[in-house]
């Protein structure tokens, strides 16, 4: 039954079809680059409104699951965040390191060009408990299944705790020394310094 259509969608009913939605995505119930069923159609099968479908449909695709393509319908995009995304992790804010300045304006211009396959959380680090602003943010993006994998930057104590750490299934590479009690896919170390010659 559709809900009448004036009715303003409530932010717990969006959240909770946005989750429904996004777990069908994510178990291959719509394949890769199909075209999910009419927004008439998702209204008579979830009993939501046509605005709280809307609204929901506007948070996976702001979220990079799903495309519209006008009156042709609302697809699955071929290469969804949660196959496809990168989160690169550091505690080092930006500015501090050109390494990580020049990863940073490489996933900003990634961005731009909409190949969304790296993002930079810098400054990541809990201060007396409390996570920082791109520590929430990479806690959301790991809560919504946002991302493929981490790659990690940083020393275990900036992250002890966290779903960076503690999510089942999520892909991680650390760059630099291993973290003690984590056991994880691969650790790449980095080069030693260069010797000076002489």
């Amino acid at each position: 039954m559709i809900q009448n259509r004036s009715s303003k969608p409530s932010r717990a009913r969006v959240r909770d079809l946005t989750a429904i939605l996004r777990k069908r995505i994510l178990g291959g119930t719509w394949e890769l680059g199909a075209r999910i069923p009419t927004k008439l159609e998702l209204c008579h099968e979830l009993g939501a409104s046509d605005g709280t479908i809307q609204k929901t449909l506007d948070n996976l695709t702001a979220h990079g699951f799903l495309r519209s393509r006008g009156c042709r319908g609302t697809f699955i995009v071929d290469r969804p965040p949660h196959l496809f995304r990168i989160g690169l992790v550091t505690a080092t804010r930006r500015g501090s390191s050109i390494w990580l300045d020049a990863l940073s304006t490489m996933a900003e211009q990634f961005a731009r060009e909409e190949q969304r396959w790296l993002h930079v959380y810098s400054d990541c680090h809990l201060d007396r408990g409390k996570p920082s602003r791109a520590l929430q943010e990479l806690e959301d993006d790991i809560d919504h299944a946002r991302l493929a994998g981490l790659i990690l930057v940083c020393g275990p104590d900036a992250l002890r705790s966290t779903p960076a750490l503690q999510q089942p299934g999520l892909a991680r590479v650390i760059l630099g020394a291993p973290f003690p009690g984590y056991r994880f896919p691969a650790i790449v170390s980095p080069p030693p310094p260069p010797r000076a010659i002489g």
